[in-house]
């Protein structure tokens, strides 16, 4: 029980300080792959010293080493807490140590002197307490095994998987339980309290056990020599190294190849985690059952890496992942009739069955590695301990090489299924380490057996080999959900080190940037309209803007509206993935090749990183983009905290920018990223792109207020300006005003009693949890009782002036539809929508382009009573 509760608690710190430092050193697979190295190497290392110390301190009680073991767990709960309150603090830090260089095609990217320092700075933090970690399950092993080696395999395997199991309950309930109702601190607490509890356990059986050597009856000395050869110990450390690496590589090619049909959800990251770990103990326990009962290490791991990898190729060649997609799509009409618990229900169904077909069972046969390697290894009585520390810390630097180079080389260079290819060589290399294993074998009767499985296994894995290198270069990528119509032309996929990305053509609608199968910017008039909306609205309300820092590229709509303004000297470009960068040829219609403009200075950068490392008061505008609300790791970009930061980089009088959209995240999360946003921008204001596709536009000043005067100098000074928002539907007076949603004080009242995203609660992550979810718009946000307050100068006497003549009735048509049933249930088909026939609202259709292409097809009957619908 003591070490099921340190797996759950090393699970939890994993996961917890994964997102602290994403919102430190960037949040990034380098930020993460950093974190995950240091985390295994010092789980490792610890692993090795641990057990090296505890072969010395192996006397004739046991109580030392249980003792050493309830020490361990005490200081990992004290180092915890400390990093509790230190790690948030660390921000100003990152910023003070980065810097950039400009490579050969005129890009920036942070130096490599500055990452080097980051990575140093993690390893230091977190080192101490991955070492104690790691000595714990060494120091375990020691005792548990302190004689006879008959027992090694088993007892490893118990303890092994219980160690496994608890980490695959600290993976659930991290995300489906801890931090969604603790927060981050909190929840890191909670893991200290369960280090704390471990080694109360262990302190209180210590204090009752009267064993001399070991909790179980007096065992007989050993009869084997230390002059041994390590020979086992090698070849057994090359078989883990190569399972390690493996493991960890089939583990992010899981990821990458689930996410495209489930989505980047946090319920969908943790549940396959949690999936993986407890096959993984479940194939530990089955393991040590069955070396207990049939003995034959040897062959059995070549069995089980054989079938590991058998499938492995199966499951995921035979997991379609667009037919998954569309079986989710398909459940949708039922599913919102469903009570929130049996939404929550289906959710984890739906999630699960996929992950279960693809990574439940390999995960199960990846369990044998580690404890059937130490019964194989395990000849030396008195080096228990720094044998088991040595295959696991091989068994580690395997897996961290798994990690570091699938993610920085294999991935984005070979793409998924070329990957798979490097995974059956590295299974190979494991099972030809085996061969001297089984010759070595001091019983006859299982040597004659384990060479004989081990050769078969070679075989049938080399055939394996050559037919999933033979199988055509796109058979996976095709099965894998990269676009949400039938109707949708694949134009181009890439593979990179963040995500899979595909260009795809809708008819009618224009090209579309899909990253893991999610839309995440396209060409349509629409999409254009709310994205260039983001930089044309406080740039024609402002007075001399001149510094623009947009964070996202997408397909750049919004970088080539900023880059037409002539007072703009300067655009900053912040995007993390180089290769949504690199697909900006796909989208030169819009864009324009607005990169190649000498305005625009491209970072490769996390935009929140970047921030920091830039002086106070540096912009007039940081307009924003990040990808959908509820995918993992999006809150960072949507907190009080990341709002601060970017208002002290604003220059007074300047604005923020940031992407609302509808019916992404419930209203809950909805009022909280908008109660984060107005504690640092109290003059705040909600604007419309297009209905689903909201704006926050807060300002560094004292009032935020549209002047129609200064736009319409604008718009006839600026030509450019004016043809390109004449494109989207947003080139007159009325258009412009008319993109008004809410006030502030509406805003205030709308929020009032919840709680803000921070970095310590990003709940927002946590409100949908699978594609099935369509979550109902938040109503009382939509409200223009203060569009007075907003454009005072529109209006003399009360009545909308000249130029804005069907201004009144231009709002209620909005408002009607922001009202109406379909639109707040999110189905936006607009069935339910009914206006009055009346002469204004004729009026207000005829001259507005942008209401006859958002209703104009729908509004084709009139209905009895004077209505339309």
């Amino acid at each position: 029980m003591a070490f099921f509760l340190s797996g759950a608690a090393g699970l939890v710190y994993q996961l917890i300080w994964i997102r602290q430092f994403g919102n430190i050193f960037g949040n990034n697979v380098n930020s993460a792959s950093v974190v995950v190295a240091v985390f295994m190497c010092g789980l490792g290392v610890g692993a090795w010293l641990g057990g090296r110390w505890a072969d010395r301190r192996l006397t004739g009680s046991g109580t030392t080493l249980l003792r050493s073991y309830a020490g361990c767990e005490v200081g990992v709960a004290l180092l915890g807490l400390a990093l509790s309150f230190l790690l948030p603090s660390l921000g100003e830090f990152s910023g003070f140590i980065s810097s950039s260089i400009r490579d050969a095609g005129g890009w920036y990217r942070p130096s490599a002197a500055a990452l080097t320092l980051r990575y140093l700075v993690a390893a230091a933090l977190l080192a101490p307490s991955t070492l104690l970690m790691g000595a714990t399950l060494t120091i375990l092993i020691r005792y548990l095994v302190p004689r006879r080696l008959e027992h090694a395999g088993v007892r490893i395997s118990a303890l092994y998987g219980a160690n496994t199991a608890g980490a695959a309950v600290g993976a659930f309930l991290t995300d489906y339980s801890l931090v969604p109702g603790l927060g981050l601190t909190s929840t890191l607490h909670v893991a200290c309290a369960l280090n704390l509890a471990a080694a109360l356990l262990v302190v209180r059986f210590a204090a009752r056990s009267r064993a001399v050597e070991s909790p179980f009856p007096p065992l007989p000395p050993p009869t084997e020599q230390k002059t041994e050869s390590l020979g086992p110990v090698g070849w057994a450390s090359l078989f883990l190294f190569a399972s390690g690496f493996a493991g960890m590589t089939m583990e992010l090619v899981w990821f990458r190849h689930l996410i495209c049909s489930l989505g980047t959800l946090r319920a969908v990251l943790s549940l396959l985690l949690t999936v993986i770990l407890a096959g993984m103990w479940l194939g530990t326990w089955a393991g040590g059952l069955m070396v207990a009962r049939v003995g034959k290490p040897v062959a059995l791991l070549a069995t089980a890496q054989a079938l590991f990898m058998i499938t492995t190729l199966g499951s995921i060649a035979s997991n379609d992942g667009e037919a998954t997609y569309q079986a989710l799509l398909a459940s949708a009409a039922s599913y919102a009739d469903l009570s929130p618990f049996a939404q929550s229900l289906a959710d984890l169904i739906g999630n699960l069955k996929p992950i279960l077909r693809e990574a439940a069972v390999p995960a199960f046969f990846i369990g044998f590695s580690f404890p059937l390697a130490n019964a194989v290894a395990q000849r030396v009585s008195t080096e228990v301990g720094s044998r088991a520390g040595v295959l696991y810390l091989t068994n580690t630097l395997g897996a961290v090489s798994g990690a570091l180079l699938a993610g920085f080389l294999l991935l984005p260079r070979l793409g998924t299924q070329q990957t798979i290819g490097v995974v059956l060589v590295a299974v190979l290399v494991g099972l030809g380490a085996l061969v001297p294993l089984a010759r070595g074998e001091q019983a006859d009767d299982a040597r004659r057996l384990s060479l004989p499985v081990v050769a078969a296994a070679i075989g049938v894995l080399a055939v394996a080999s050559v037919v999933w290198l033979g199988l055509p270069g796109r058979f996976l990528i095709e099965r894998t959900a990269l676009g949400n119509e039938p109707t949708d032309q694949l134009l181009s996929v890439t593979e990179g080190a963040h995500e899979t990305i595909a260009v795809v053509e809708r008819p009618g609608m224009g090209r579309y940037l899909m990253t893991n199968g999610h839309p995440m910017s396209g060409s349509s008039i629409m999409d254009q309209r709310y994205m260039r909306a983001f930089v044309h609205l406080p740039l024609l309300m402002a007075q001399r803007a001149q510094d623009v820092l947009v964070i996202c590229f997408g397909v750049g709509n919004t970088v080539h509206a900023a880059s037409l303004h002539p007072n703009v000297k300067r655009i900053d470009l912040v995007d993390l993935s180089e290769d949504i960068l690199r697909q900006a040829s796909w989208f030169s219609a819009s864009n324009h090749g607005v990169l190649s403009n000498p305005k625009v200075h491209v970072h490769v950068d996390d935009g929140r990183q970047y921030l920091r490392s830039m002086p106070d008061a540096s912009y007039d505008l940081i307009t924003m983009e990040p990808p959908p609300l509820a995918q993992a790791g999006v809150a960072g970009l949507y907190s009080r905290d990341f709002y601060e930061l970017a208002a002290r980089r604003l220059k007074p009088g300047g604005s923020l920018t940031q992407w609302l959209p509808m019916g992404q995240i419930s209203e809950q999360a909805i009022g909280a990223v908008i109660k984060a946003f107005m504690e640092v921008f109290p003059q705040t204001v909600l604007l419309s792109g297009n209905p689903s596709q909201l704006i926050l536009m807060g300002i560094k000043g004292p009032a935020i207020e549209l002047d129609p005067d200064r736009v319409l100098a604008g718009l006839a000074n600026m030509p450019e300006v004016r043809a390109d928002l004449e494109h989207v539907y947003l080139d007159t007076l009325p258009e412009i005003v008319g993109t008004f949603v809410a006030s502030a004080p509406t805003l205030a009242r709308a929020t009032e009693g919840g709680e803000p995203v921070t970095d310590d609660r990003p709940n927002m992550e946590y409100s949908n949890g699978s594609l099935l979810r369509t979550q109902r718009l938040p109503e009382a946000i939509f409200n223009d009782e203060g569009l007075q307050s907003y454009c005072p100068k529109c209006f003399v006497g009360g009545q909308p002036r000249g130029e804005l003549p069907n201004l009144v009735a231009h709002m209620q048509i909005l408002a009607r539809l922001y009202h109406s049933p379909d639109f707040r249930d999110g189905r936006g088909d607009n069935r339910s929508l009914v206006l009055p026939d009346t002469p204004e609202v004729n009026a207000a259709m005829a001259s507005s382009r942008y209401l006859r292409a958002l209703l104009g097809a729908h509004l084709t009957q009139t209905e009895p009573g004077g209505s339309r619908r």
